[in-house]
């Protein structure tokens, strides 16, 4: 959802820009997510593999087909055990749960993909920054200053 408001309001042009960036890329859907989800008691959560945040994940969208597999990949004898999965979702804000408490970072299941039993969230790979040769690309036939 965009919402336009005229740039005196915001003080500055860059920040009106800045907000609608925002907004927009929030809105955007079908964004690759993998995480260790879990479901206990009605709570479905996912954390997620790339920042190790814990998001609760709104029973809505393909959640349905999340939740099966989920349940049926999982060991009987362990409930609530996290499970690896795969998924086209987008994360918003939604009204907490608890009474008083200001709106949750939420995932969305936009279509479920693939649940992973015994797998794990694949180790970040990460990259030295120092020692590292930099090349500078050009951005539509241009170097750009």
């Amino acid at each position: 959802m965009l919402i336009w408001r005229p740039a005196h309001l915001w003080g500055c042009r860059v920040a009106l820009a800045s907000t609608l960036v925002v907004m927009a890329s929030a809105a955007m859907a079908g964004t690759p997510v993998t995480g260790m989800f879990s479901y206990m008691a009605d709570a479905a959560s996912l954390r997620l593999c790339a920042t190790g945040q814990q998001l609760p994940v709104a029973m809505e969208g393909d959640f349905v087909a999340l939740q099966r597999a989920y349940l049926q990949a999982r060991p009987a004898d362990q409930p609530g055990q996290p499970l690896l999965v795969e998924l086209q979702g987008r994360i918003t804000q939604r009204p907490s749960m608890e009474a008083g408490q200001p709106p949750r970072r939420t995932l969305v299941v936009e279509t479920f993909g693939t649940i992973r039993p015994g797998q794990e969230c694949p180790s970040p790979r990460v990259a030295p920054l120092q020692s590292t040769n930099w090349r500078l690309q050009p951005l539509d036939g241009r170097v750009q200053p």
